[in-house]
């Protein structure tokens, strides 16, 4: 049965196979290019050629701008005008070092320079010594020396001078003590909360979404200002409650990107919370009452809703040009001023804050960490080592 099946399919398919000298051939063939000496044809060229100068750009952006100008703050300021960290031998460049880090002493001001004689004298903290070493180091890597002064065998009688002088300031009763970030105290968390749910005014409603960056546990500049108008998604959970989400990767101090980063956090959530405080609300209102054109989230207010009594009848309240850097350093102070807090908070104090709510909660380290984006949990207990809620209860 099967034999007479396929005989019938052969004589089916027969007058339809033509013999290849009776197969027409293309009117246009088609040719391939073929790979030069130089390599793949322009039209065949799988990644785009880069110039030598976006080279240089891409190698360069592996720093920050922030460290870039701190390591050519302390390497210009220190180093540059003793030697030539290009072609210093090793051994040389291992005693100066050694001599730099026992000398090493921070800047006076200028009152403390006329007037405070009797000023204790001021030392570089651990963490600052620190910093400056590995500025030192990045800027030898920049011109392209195959040494490191902080493993390197070579720089070891430098690096003990520096431990030494490190152990030597803890025996000093004047040591500066590290500034520690601000926690907003709850007296004056209330306060900042009645002020920014008092009305939905324009001005109002920005701050109140400025203050979204104690939700996501973020450093609050360098997250605002890469925050654009497309950078939220709203979903529902199983519970049928709205939350917002990040939709993209956003840059930290902690979280640089590059080949020894790790995946970033994007499942950070913001759930929506019944009565009028809820920050998703708020969130979506900015959105809405945000010009189509824009890019960015927070964006300068349009006049006619500045001035307006009534600004609800307005469509739109903020225009698609975007609030400078330097201008989200003052929010945070605005704020301040305008609940009448007891003192005046940074950006950087809604995560400190954030932080220490999440602990005196009784979350586990490892889950602040989590949302902190912290690796190590030292850092985690300096921020929880400052002034908090219970403290005061405990010291009475």
């Amino acid at each position: 049965m099967t034999c007479k099946i396929l005989n019938l399919l052969r004589l089916t398919l027969q007058p339809q196979l033509q013999a290849p000298s009776q197969i027409p051939l293309a009117p246009n063939p088609v040719e391939v290019e073929r790979l030069t000496v130089s390599g793949l044809q322009k039209s065949q060229k799988r990644f785009k050629t880069v110039t030598p100068e976006e080279l240089k750009d891409l190698q360069d952006s592996r720093q920050a701008k922030s460290t870039k100008q701190n390591t050519k703050m302390v390497c210009m300021e220190a180093l540059d005008q003793v030697l030539d960290l290009a072609t210093t031998e090793t051994e040389e460049l291992n005693n100066v070092l050694g001599k730099f880090y026992a000398e090493a002493t921070p800047k006076f001001s200028e009152k403390e320079r006329q007037g405070n004689v009797n000023c204790p004298v001021k030392r570089v903290s651990q963490n600052s010594m620190k910093n400056i070493r590995a500025a030192i180091n990045r800027h030898i890597h920049d011109l392209d020396r195959d040494i490191d002064i902080v493993r390197d065998k070579e720089f070891r009688k430098a690096n003990e001078t520096l431990d030494g002088k490190l152990k030597k300031n803890l025996e000093k009763v004047s040591l500066v003590l590290q500034n520690i970030k601000q926690i907003i105290t709850m007296n004056d968390l209330e306060k900042i909360n009645s002020y920014l749910y008092s009305s939905d005014d324009p001005i109002i409603l920005r701050f109140r979404v400025y203050n979204i960056a104690m939700h996501f546990v973020t450093r609050g500049i360098e997250f605002h200002q890469q925050l654009q108008i497309n950078s939220f998604e709203f979903h529902f959970d199983e519970n049928n409650r709205e939350y917002a989400c990040l939709s993209h990767e956003m840059k930290q101090k902690n979280w640089q990107g590059g080949l020894d980063s790790g995946e970033t956090i994007n499942d950070k959530r913001m759930y929506s919370c019944e009565g009028d405080r809820c920050p998703v609300a708020s969130l979506k209102l900015l959105i809405l009452k945000t010009d189509p054109d824009a890019t960015s989230l927070f964006n300068h207010i349009n006049k006619d809703a500045l001035l307006s009594k009534t600004p609800n009848i307005l469509q739109l309240w903020y225009t698609n040009k975007s609030v400078k850097s330097y201008q989200f350093t003052r929010f945070m102070a605005d704020v301040s001023k305008n609940a009448s807090c007891s003192v005046m908070y940074t950006a950087h104090c809604l995560r400190a804050t954030a932080i220490q709510a999440m602990s005196d909660a009784g979350f586990e380290i490892r889950h602040i960490m989590y949302m902190s984006g912290h690796r190590n949990e030292a850092s985690v207990q300096k921020l929880q080592s400052g002034l908090f809620y219970p403290q005061k209860e405990i010291n009475e």
